[in-house]
């Protein structure tokens, strides 16, 4: 079987879906950037593609040293309110697989604190390494 054509994250993505395609596990590199704030604020974290918006949540939560006292909301460009079950089972595999590779998290709706999530690649995981992996 030839390798897995490189042209967009969502066509890897789709390939290590199928089964004997050489690149079968999957891991997404995550870029976490905090919108309008000078010097850029972000972070890097790899994550399974299994990843639900609520774990995504508690991840960033985790990364930026917050405490989840306000509310949040996921723009992916429909609005998912965490509150409500979408956020629990909508995946980063299928948002990925639906050809989005970028969306945007709000967290504190007074302060409005933006983030900007890209998927930067789909990954190979290493065996040595527990996800979520902080990168940088």
């Amino acid at each position: 079987r030839a390798p897995c054509p490189q042209r967009s994250l969502q066509v890897v993505y789709a390939c290590r879906q199928t089964e004997g395609c050489p690149m079968t596990p999957r891991v997404v590199r995550l870029r976490i950037l905090i919108n309008e704030i000078a010097p850029t604020i972000w972070r890097t974290v790899d994550v399974p593609d299994s990843l639900t918006l609520r774990q995504l949540h508690e991840v960033i939560q985790a990364l930026f040293g917050w405490d989840d006292y306000h509310l949040h909301e996921f723009n992916l460009p429909e609005t998912v309110d965490c509150e409500d079950g979408t956020a629990q089972k909508l995946t980063l595999g299928k948002i990925i697989t639906r050809g989005q590779e970028s969306f945007w998290y709000l967290y504190d709706f007074g302060d409005r604190w933006e983030h900007l999530i890209v998927a930067e690649g789909v990954l190979e995981p290493s065996l040595r390494r527990q996800y979520p992996y902080f990168v940088n």
